[in-house]
């Protein structure tokens, strides 16, 4: 059995949360935002050394082929795909390392998805997700 600890002032999760999540065995992690315009990788922007102005940029329509459109984004079929496959958790990473949240946040500093597509992503993942509980 687990010991519940604290360490640097992070404390563990609880056992039996654990256990709930072995035990779940499948889930759905998704991993999306503006790397998928130009159809890279989550690390895009540090593998190919974009400055992060200049990779803002992917989220306007004058980036040309690379923009991240969100066009195809369909919270009810990554849903459904989940419940198909018999994923007992749905996790979104709602903002990389690449600062791009894909949420609606009250930060003025903050380049977020309601910015440039008037969409909060993870609200609309939250509504679609929230009819099977």
């Amino acid at each position: 059995k687990r010991l519940v600890k604290t360490d640097m002032d992070i404390t563990m999760q609880p056992d039996e949360k654990m256990q709930w999540m072995q035990k779940a065995k499948l889930g759905m992690f998704i991993h999306w935002g503006l790397y998928a315009g130009p159809g890279k990788g989550e690390w895009y922007m540090e593998n190919k050394g974009i400055r992060p102005d200049e990779y803002r940029k992917l989220a306007y329509p004058e980036s040309g082929n690379d923009y991240f459109d969100a066009k195809n984004f369909d919270a009810d079929k990554w849903v459904n795909l989940a419940k198909k496959m018999g994923a007992k958790y749905m996790n979104m990473v709602t903002q990389h390392h690449d600062g791009y949240a894909l949420f609606e946040s009250k930060y003025m500093n903050a380049f977020t998805s309601k910015q440039t597509h008037n969409r909060d992503f993870v609200k609309d993942m939250w509504k679609r997700a929230a009819k099977l509980v």
